[in-house]
């Protein structure tokens, strides 16, 4: 995965949470409608949120790893001494 697909799924989440608080605006003007639209929604967002995180850290691991995913290090750096993209 690169930075712009961690880029795009966590804008993604952030939409979807986004929309969630505006839903749960709509909601709270009705008492019987709030606890189901939280306990529907809640597990949702924590579930997305969760495979968002680990998909990011794993556009992380890559990086230390040096799989194929650019590293920008400062110049002089052990193993980039010319360059501040290492691979």
């Amino acid at each position: 995965m690169t930075d712009t697909e961690a880029t795009g799924r966590a804008t993604i989440f952030l939409s979807m949470l986004s929309a969630a608080l505006i839903g749960l605006g709509f909601a709270a003007g009705n008492d019987r409608v709030v606890r189901p639209y939280l306990g529907t929604v809640l597990p949702i967002l924590v579930i997305i949120g969760l495979v968002t995180h680990e998909h990011t850290d794993h556009v992380d691991v890559l990086r230390l790893a040096g799989l194929g995913v650019p590293v920008y290090a400062p110049e002089g750096a052990p193993g980039c001494p010319t360059s501040r993209r290492c691979r």
